[in-house]
């Protein structure tokens, strides 16, 4: 499905110039900020989980550049009504895509990330919604 390079740019571009899952969760139960030490940008997310695990919302503030950006909008839209053992599948599933380890299985249009996986400053960019993930749960 993301084979092709300008349906890729395509997507990125589309979460980066209007990102559908900005802001700040009512009743935040999990949360993280992070900084890439490459370029500075910040990234906070914020989840709210319910008694029983499961997100009920997830949203993400920050960002910076269009690629750290939109796999923050594309990975909590993902995760948003997941249990939180199946999040952490799916951001695990999606850092093995990212760094060449695996094929992407069930990451929707995360998988048009994938092709900034030769950059090592973009891939950096990926990578720090997964991070800021496994640092707030």
């Amino acid at each position: 499905m993301f084979d092709d390079l300008e349906i890729c740019q395509a997507v990125i571009l589309d979460h980066f110039r209007r990102p559908q899952h900005e802001g700040k969760c009512s009743g935040e139960t999990h949360g993280h900020v992070i900084e890439n030490p490459l370029s500075g940008v910040e990234l906070a997310l914020s989840l709210a989980v319910s008694a029983e695990g499961v997100i009920t919302c997830a949203r993400f503030d920050g960002g910076g550049c269009a690629v750290s950006t939109a796999s923050a909008d594309l990975m909590v839209a993902l995760i948003e009504g997941k249990a939180l053992a199946e999040a952490r599948g799916l951001v695990a599933n999606y850092r093995a895509m990212m760094l060449g380890e695996s094929e992407a299985s069930g990451l929707g249009n995360l998988e048009a990330l994938k092709m900034v996986r030769g950059a090592p400053d973009r891939l950096q960019s990926a990578l720090l919604v997964a991070d800021c993930f496994a640092e707030a749960v």
